[in-house]
């Protein structure tokens, strides 16, 4: 039943999708048209950016270019991860009770929990799809200059699915609980200031290690050491991020036991965030949703008695 009403709900937005993009006219179609044409220029760029300074690292002495490859995509998932809690905060807020649609589909007999499955995949989609089209020409990257084998390619976005879901279901699981005990509209502008200031954060940490100074010249060996010791980054087993780089590395060098590990713990990972985060809706999301909607229609009285008085 859930099943259904899912696919259902699902099918209903993709035909939305379709209508308002086939029926947006000329202007509609060109900005749709300009869009993929910047996310192409976008990705590509962002490919040989990274195939170009992986491969310049690759080429330093010591033997520490791999430390330091593994170590930026050991940072790199980490900062993808943290944002992508983060932004699935701020759009959980959005899809799951700010939404317009809402009203509509819960009056409905479809049950809650379709309801809220189905905003679950909107929610991941929409916080998601921005570090997806940065990271994946990175892996990619990663595996050019390491000639991995077409394996590695194929599981590649197998490998990304889970590491996208966790994050969406530990934000999601923040976003219920605080719209359980506070405004939804407060929450939400608190957490998009903070989201602001650890972006601003993380500009201002990657800007102050200068690591352009290491492009087109000789560095020394005592410097090339010293970055790699302030690139490091946290890195236990437990985590998400640890977990997909150990992954990247294992698929590139074709050690696929290690590779099957990390896969198998990501994808255990995702299911139980996914679980814990359904079974939580079907005791607070409904409650958290209908707080929200009254205090919205109290704030719009008090807006409206002040006005008139």
């Amino acid at each position: 039943m859930i099943s259904s009403n899912l696919a259902l709900l699902q099918k209903t937005r993709f035909r939305l999708a379709i209508n308002t993009a086939t029926r947006s006219g000329r202007r509609g179609l060109f900005k749709y048209g300009a869009v993929l044409v910047m996310a192409s220029l976008f990705v590509v760029g962002d490919y040989l950016f990274f195939h170009r300074i992986l491969a310049y690292f690759n080429e330093l002495p010591l033997d520490v270019g791999e430390i330091l490859i593994v170590q930026i995509l050991n940072l790199l998932c980490l900062t993808i991860f943290s944002m992508l809690v983060f932004s699935n905060i701020v759009a959980a807020i959005s899809t799951l009770y700010m939404s317009r649609d809402l009203d509509f589909i819960i009056s409905s007999p479809i049950p809650i929990r379709s309801v809220f499955l189905s905003k679950f995949i909107l929610t991941t989609y929409n916080s998601s799809w921005m570090p997806l089209l940065f990271s994946l020409p990175v892996f990619v990257a990663y595996g050019n200059v390491f000639y991995a084998g077409w394996k590695y390619y194929v599981a590649l976005p197998f490998l990304i699915l889970p590491f996208l879901l966790i994050p969406a279901g530990i934000g999601i699981m923040i976003t219920m609980t605080l719209a359980r005990f506070f405004p939804v509209r407060k929450a939400y502008q608190v957490m998009s200031f903070v989201g602001v200031i650890f972006l601003a954060g993380i500009v201002l940490y990657l800007r102050f290690m200068q690591p352009e100074k290491f492009i087109g010249k000789d560095v020394a060996d005592s410097k090339i050491i010293e970055f790699v010791e302030k690139l490091k980054a946290p890195d236990y087993e437990w985590l998400p991020s640890s977990m997909m780089t150990n992954a990247l590395k294992a698929g590139v060098t074709g050690d696929w036991p290690a590779f099957n590990t990390e896969f198998l713990s990501l994808w255990v990972g995702a299911l139980i965030c996914v679980t814990v985060t359904t079974l939580m809706a079907g005791a607070i999301y409904y409650t958290g949703w209908a707080s929200s909607q009254t205090a919205k229609k109290s704030g719009g009285a008090d807006k409206e008695h002040f006005f008139y008085k």
